[in-house]
């Protein structure tokens, strides 16, 4: 079957030189188009780093926000 053939040619002894071989290496193909859980490393990195930003200025802004309205409460109270 296309299976067996598949797992036949990805299983063998990988010769790294004359003197060292790895027996059973496989070699695992990693297909993007049809490997859904496969996520390019460089992508993601920027995807947590955009992530990261987004919250970092969610959190600013609640700061600046916070900040505001104690001053508001302090002109408030000396009136």
């Amino acid at each position: 079957s296309e299976e067996e053939v598949r797992k036949a040619m990805n299983s063998f002894n990988l010769k790294l030189s004359d003197e060292v071989v790895v027996q059973g290496a496989e070699i695992n193909d990693i297909d993007t188009t049809t490997n859904q859980n496969y996520k390019d490393p460089i992508s993601q990195m920027f995807e947590d780093i955009e992530k990261f930003q987004k919250e970092q200025l969610e959190h600013l802004e609640k700061q600046r926000k916070a900040k505001r309205l104690a001053e508001q409460r302090k002109v408030d109270m000396r009136v």
